[in-house]
């Protein structure tokens, strides 16, 4: 509780107002000041735990990335291979071909999806204007190097099913009709 004391005088409270007034302004703008200054200390405290937090993401995902874009490449080779051999076999009777086509099943993708915790939180905050132009940089290309990799991921997994579905349809005849490569766009 604060206790309150009036002064006596007329015009000496005029003169204690206006005397109290840029007294009071002066320390309302120092409170401001301090305030302002701690919030931007823990701000670039809170930067500098956000940034080594990232730098710990980028290199764990990178490891992440880089086994996914292998094995993605592993599975897009060996479908290439299947559709040759089909686009080989494609209207004629090569049962032999079919079968052994049929005996080694595509691989499935079974990548890792990245780590992104961070990153995300980061890029969400008004953190990411105090954090390092470079760092920032490297986390948007990974997350566009990630995003691609999705796509890629899909594609792979299109042309898995597409020849799945081939080597099902062509097991009762041992025959690769045009109209089946066709409709699964196996040219």
């Amino acid at each position: 509780m604060h206790d309150i004391h009036l002064s006596g005088g007329g015009a000496h409270d005029w003169a204690n107002f206006f005397f109290d007034i840029p007294t009071i302004t002066i320390g309302l703008l120092i409170a401001l000041a301090i305030e302002q200054t701690a919030e931007y200390l823990h701000r670039r405290r809170q930067a500098r735990e956000i940034a080594a937090k990232l730098l710990a993401e980028i290199l764990e995902n990178r490891e992440v990335a880089r086994f996914d874009i292998e094995l993605t490449e592993f599975v897009i080779t060996a479908a290439e291979k299947q559709l040759f051999v089909l686009n080989a076999v494609r209207g004629s009777d090569a049962r032999s071909q079919l079968a052994q086509l049929r005996s080694i099943p595509l691989p499935t993708w079974f990548g890792y999806p990245p780590v992104d915790a961070v990153w995300l939180m980061a890029r969400d905050s008004a953190l990411l204007l105090l954090l390092p132009s470079l760092l920032v940089q490297n986390c948007w290309k990974q997350q566009s190097v990630v995003t691609g990799l999705d796509k890629r991921k899909w594609m792979v997994e299109q042309c898995r099913v597409r020849v799945d579905a081939l080597l099902r349809l062509s097991e009762g005849s041992g025959v690769l009709a045009d109209s089946l490569c066709e409709k699964y766009r196996l040219h």
